[in-house]
């Protein structure tokens, strides 16, 4: 529901919450999320004591006149001090906790952030944490344009000034972190220059102009900058750096609409809306890229679902007393397969696409395939993956008790327990199971193979490329490639693994697609 600015900024705020301006539009073009900072409100912090200075609201308004807009404002527990009250996290675990928050949200619109001062750190070690997989990269793939407003990227020396009297002032982990030269602000600032342009996101910045004096948080009666000009600027190619009038409180309550601030944010997410069709066009094309034939919409191709051939071949589900004998494909591999549908036709209809099953793909052999494995079986992978010709960097190899992906450069093997070569068994809890990812060219036809080796490994080897294709496509654009992907336990002893915690335990070199190395490209 909409929220009442009055009550909301008379709340205390004692967990995460995102609160909508207005009724939200499902058809909207984009979210804009306005974050407060160290000792914030997210009400506040954005006005000058009275509704109708409510800087969100001018965003949503302006923005609405010719596009379809949401606007929210983030609530989140930010005490300066021990003295005002608790709950304020260090950063690290703050972003995590707010990060789940929008990975719940349901829905996938573009995001632009309005950050002051911490809001800003704050969504970088979001977007942080999304890159390295933490949502399936959701929030990251989602968030269009960042402004900062008197953001200390490398931290603020009045934090650093005032730090030999923090057992007195009894200043919060959150409140510490931000001295300047903080290793870890200098780290997540060098992340952020250095991988926002790749992610596509558009960033603007504006710094505080006037001193202020700090007697209220920090004891001193001095005018001090509180952000100096350095540390505001985000160091990003191509982004604009300007100066607004205020002090670091007052920056971010602009007087009116034609206030200076106003106008630049207003203009800068106009060109980002103006612009998120054409970075939409891009990413599909990545995506075509990256799955060559397979991804073009006049093409023939294949989904071939690997299935268990004979009675003796069963499959007992972890947790469920139920077993699928014969000629079937489990459930975990369905839900594969309607994953990858789901991804491919982002770039191509149905029309093309046609689901067969291991015993009917040898006479196609002709045409475009994305090869399916099961949870054991991996038969419509093998004649791809052990056809010399093809050069896959893995195979499947099956022993008497186990089942194996191993490495043809390196020899390295990832094993799955098994029981007589012919019953899977999860056995072993504290072993992982692992998925492949391999992409390979067969003659002017394209070959996806997504397979692996227990409940999770088939499935989970799907949801990467589905969360993850756009980070393979930077290690190899259109070339051919190999992955071999692990999926962990979850938090308890008798957790199954999950395909929500991949890791990259190996892959072809991008440098040299004939040779390999351990961990992420």
């Amino acid at each position: 529901m909409p929220i009442d600015i009055r009550v909301l900024a008379d709340t205390t705020v004692d967990e995460p919450r995102l609160h909508q301006l207005v009724d939200v539009r499902e058809d909207a073009d984009a979210d804009v999320v306005f974050v407060h900072g160290l000792g914030g409100n997210p009400v506040s912090t954005w006005w000058r004591g009275s509704p109708d200075t409510f800087w969100p609201q001018w965003i949503w308004e302006d923005l609405n006149e010719e596009h379809r807009v949401n606007t929210f404002t983030l609530a989140y527990p930010s005490k300066s001090s021990h003295w005002f009250g608790s709950g304020a996290m260090a950063l690290g675990h703050r972003a995590g906790n707010v990060l789940e928050l929008f990975r719940l949200q349901p829905n996938h619109r573009p995001l632009f952030f309005v950050c002051h001062s911490l809001g800003g750190l704050l969504v970088k070690q979001m977007l942080r944490l999304s890159a390295e997989g933490k949502d399936g990269r959701s929030l990251i793939k989602r968030t269009a344009a960042v402004a900062f407003v008197a953001t200390p990227h490398l931290g603020a020396h009045v934090v650093s000034a005032v730090e030999k009297l923090a057992p007195v002032l009894r200043l919060t982990e959150t409140t510490r972190e931000l001295q300047a030269g903080n290793p870890l602000l200098d780290l997540l600032a060098q992340w952020y220059s250095d991988h926002s342009a790749e992610e596509e996101i558009a960033t603007c910045a504006i710094r505080e102009h006037d001193p202020m004096r700090l007697r209220k948080w920090f004891l001193f009666t001095r005018l001090i900058m509180v952000v100096d000009h350095a540390s505001a600027n985000p160091n990003v190619k191509g982004a604009r750096v300007v100066i607004a009038d205020g002090d670091h409180l007052q920056v971010c309550k602009p007087a009116s609409k034609d206030s200076f601030i106003h106008s630049f944010v207003r203009a800068f997410f106009e060109e980002q809306l103006r612009g998120l069709q054409d970075r939409s066009s891009r990413r599909l094309t990545r995506l075509s890229e990256l799955l060559g034939g397979i991804g073009h919409d006049t093409a023939d191709c294949f989904f071939v679902m690997s299935c268990f051939k004979d009675s003796l071949t069963k499959y007992p589900k972890p947790k469920y007393d139920l077993e699928f004998e014969g000629d079937t494909v489990t459930p975990e591999d369905s839900t594969a397969a309607m994953w990858l549908a789901s991804l491919i036709t982002r770039v191509r209809s149905f029309d093309r696409l046609t689901l067969i099953t291991t015993s009917d793909f040898k006479n196609k052999e002709s045409e475009h395939f994305l090869s399916i494995g099961s949870s054991v079986t991996n038969d419509a992978s093998r004649f791809a993956l052990d056809d010399q010709q093809l050069g896959a960097p893995f195979t499947f190899e099956q022993g008497t008790h186990e089942y194996r992906i191993a490495c043809r450069h390196c020899g390295a093997k990832w094993n799955a327990q098994g029981l007589g070569g012919k019953l899977y068994v999860p056995g072993d809890r504290t072993r992982p199971d692992y998925g492949i990812l391999v992409k390979l060219d067969h003659g002017p036809k394209s070959i996806l193979v997504v397979a692996g080796l227990g409940p999770v490994g088939t499935k989970g080897a799907a949801a990467y490329l589905r969360d993850h294709w756009d980070q393979l496509w930077e290690w190899y654009r259109d070339r051919p490639f190999g992955v071999v992907v692990e999926f962990n336990r979850g938090g308890g002893p008798d957790d199954d693994p999950s395909f929500t915690l991949p890791t990259i335990v190996h892959h072809t070199d991008p440098q040299d697609l004939s040779t390999c190395a351990n961990g992420p490209a």
